[in-house]
């Protein structure tokens, strides 16, 4: 894995939305998560899921799922969250 790899935050929501709480999460939905991600973003995960970590394992274990990505106009990818 290059340097510029190991730098890739693979988190849903990324890791500077702090500001996204639990209950905002909650009052979403799954459902109405949209994730966006470049191709590369996806390449340098190797297989791995995107993570979520709210600081609530409960809703974070609720959101372990597979979802649509966008990764391009009219592009789209089914991946996991884990």
């Amino acid at each position: 894995m290059s340097q510029t790899d190991k730098s890739i935050q693979p988190y849903i929501p990324g890791r500077g939305n702090q500001q996204i709480s639990p209950d905002v999460l909650r009052r979403v939905g799954k459902d109405n998560l949209i994730i966006i991600a470049t191709k590369r973003k996806i390449q340098t995960l190797q297989g791995r899921g995107f993570l979520i970590d709210t600081g609530d394992t409960q809703l974070d274990n609720d959101f372990n799922e597979y979802y649509k990505v966008i990764t391009g106009h009219s592009n789209r990818i089914v991946y996991k969250l884990k």
